[in-house]
Order: C-alpha cells, then structure tokens, then sequence
C-alpha cells in the first residue's frame, strides 16, 4: 500500500485548490488486465478519479 500523498500534475493540483477538496488518497484497483494506480480526489459529494498514466483527465467519477 502507498502511503505517500502524491499529486502529478498542476491540473490535479488547481483541481483540489478550486474544489476545497479534503484530502488525496492513493487507490489499487484491480483491473481485468492487471492491476493500476489510480489518484481520488475526495470532497463531500463525489471521487474524482485519475489514471496514473493520463492524470490529467478524469479517468471516472464515483458517487459516495
């Protein structure tokens, strides 16, 4: 598990300024090819999720 707090990219980052986000936290998910890191963005409505390898788009969102 990571613990680590890690932020990639400005967009993430400009992301949480604008969203008052509460904090980031890292997520396995395992996938039907293999497993990948992916960055939830946590507020109170919803996660917003990154693919390690394309951080700067929103990979889903995820309702609580």
């Amino acid at each position: 598990m990571l613990t680590k707090i890690k932020i990639l990219s400005v967009t993430l980052f400009m992301l949480i300024l604008a969203s008052n986000v509460i904090y980031i936290q890292d997520v396995m998910v395992k996938t039907k090819n293999s497993s990948q890191i992916i960055y939830c963005a946590i507020d109170d409505m919803l996660k917003i999720v990154y693919n390690e390898k394309s951080e700067k788009r929103i990979w889903g969102v995820i309702k609580n």
